[in-house]
């Protein structure tokens, strides 16, 4: 089963435990904006910095990628919450026409991040919200 770690400060050390393929820790930008850091296996993968025009920002997924862990494919997206800050529906997708998307649930970090997660093989993120559907497509992760 795969889980996410949420770590609330910047100074807090990531653990390592088993069978956990992400990690987030919330972190601090440029001007003090909150920042939010991705882990894949431990490796920074990216880091995602509260635009200045949030909440009406346009685009809210920010980032996708995917990795093996334990032998098992997995895939993230994650982004800024929109304006209104729910009704967000995170779907993963195989790419293939008549496949069916894997749904996953958003978890909500640091009031205005969110990240989402899903077992399996994927090419692409849907993320349906108030403001319309965004389509991002899922790379490999590589560190930072």
């Amino acid at each position: 089963m795969l889980t996410t770690q949420v770590t609330a400060d910047p100074e807090t050390s990531l653990e390592d435990p088993p069978g956990r393929p992400w990690a987030v820790r919330r972190a601090s930008g440029p001007g003090g904006r909150p920042a939010l850091e991705i882990y894949a296996a431990d490796a920074l993968v990216d880091v995602l910095v509260l635009p200045r025009e949030w909440p009406a920002v346009r685009r809210i997924v920010r980032g996708a990628c995917a990795a093996t862990w334990s032998g098992q494919r997995c895939a993230a997206a994650w982004g800024v919450l929109p304006a209104a800050g729910q009704g967000l529906l995170v779907q993963f997708r195989p790419g293939r026409i008549r496949s069916q998307p894997c749904p996953a649930e958003p978890v909500t970090v640091g009031g205005v991040f969110w990240f989402a997660q899903a077992s399996g093989r994927f090419r692409q993120v849907l993320v349906t919200h108030r403001g319309g559907q965004e389509r991002h497509g899922i790379r490999p992760a590589r560190p930072c």
